[in-house]
């Protein structure tokens, strides 16, 4: 296997977080953020390589809330 191509990791969560503006900090691509989540967007990445996304949210509301990351 060689590198991985046009990567787009789609992030959702429930209603009762919000993501602090502008704390998403990704090791490489992009984030473009969304209504209930967003998207991170890696044109490439070399075999063996890691990725990370980082960002802060804020619990609006008590209970059970979820975050979810698809490739």
């Amino acid at each position: 296997p060689g590198a991985a191509t046009n990567i787009v990791v789609s992030d959702t969560h429930t209603a009762g977080i919000s993501i602090v503006p502008n704390s998403a900090t990704p090791s490489v691509g992009s984030w473009t953020p969304g209504l209930l989540g967003g998207q991170w967007a890696i044109a490439s990445l070399p075999q063996g390589a890691t990725a990370t996304l980082v960002f802060s949210a804020s619990v609006l509301n008590e209970g059970v809330v979820y975050n979810t990351a698809r490739i």
